[in-house]
């Protein structure tokens, strides 16, 4: 392992004619694979969230991840997209064991 620290490189702008583009050369992504049912752990999970914008502020989350994988704004659509993934995930429907949550399109 190289003793040196990763170099995290700042986003920058491309522009074309339409719109701009956020281009990200290094990024974080942590996925966690709970063996729980959605509905067992969305109050904590939701409630986690609560507690980190509380301590670091809202405006320091400014992106998600909508259901086809393109990364949005989280502005007052995206929180109540985020929102309504805590009461009934796309992803809770797929599988055996979340059959009796109600699933979204």
């Amino acid at each position: 392992m190289s003793p040196r620290y990763p170099r995290i490189c700042l986003p920058f702008l491309v522009e074309t004619e339409d719109e701009e583009i956020v281009i990200l050369r290094d990024s974080v992504s942590i996925t966690f694979y709970v063996d729980h049912n959605h509905s067992e752990i969305a109050q904590a999970v939701k409630k986690s969230l609560s507690r980190y914008e509380a301590a670091v502020g809202p405006e320091s989350l400014a992106s998600y991840v909508d259901d086809d994988g393109d990364w949005r704004e989280l502005d007052a659509k995206g929180r109540a997209f985020v929102q309504a993934e805590f009461e009934a995930p796309l992803g809770a429907c797929r599988g055996n064991r979340n059959e009796g949550l109600p699933c979204r399109g």
